[in-house]
């Protein structure tokens, strides 16, 4: 797994046979669609105190707000459909309720992902740019 909470998100769906590359923040220039984007960290609230808190050497623990995008293109040349419309459940079946475990450097303890939870989905169409995008927002539960 990875150091960061969106670089171990990106391996978990990388490993679920959806076929499409996933990337942290955004993907390179030039990148072929269809691709994913995420965006960890967006928001951070902490759960009550238990046994005194991180602060006490307890282990606090959280939910992260994350934002997931799907990127596809919507139409091929010819102008015929060219969105995956069984792409967007497949990915919210393989991330709704995932247990994780972010391992980051030796340095830091690994972080437990207790559940990713989707509360949103959003299908956006760019006709212009002929750019289909679901953003997803997610809310993980995790050790801080």
């Amino acid at each position: 797994m990875s150091a960061s909470l969106g670089g171990a998100i990106k391996a978990y769906l990388e490993s679920k046979g959806l076929n499409i590359a996933f990337y942290r923040d955004a993907a390179p220039q030039g990148t072929k669609r269809p691709y994913g984007t995420i965006v960890e960290n967006i928001a951070l609230v902490m759960d009550p105190l238990e046994s005194g808190g991180p602060a006490t050497g307890a282990t606090a623990t959280g939910t992260e707000t994350v934002q997931l995008d799907l990127w596809q293109t919507w139409l091929k040349p010819d102008k015929t459909i060219n969105e995956d419309p069984l792409l967007p459940d497949r990915i919210t079946n393989a991330i709704h309720g995932a247990r994780l475990l972010s391992t980051p450097p030796a340095s830091v303890s690994p972080k437990l992902v207790y559940a990713i939870l989707q509360r949103g989905r959003v299908r956006i169409l760019d006709r212009d740019a002929g750019i289909v995008h679901h953003a997803y927002t997610l809310a993980v539960k995790r050790v801080i």
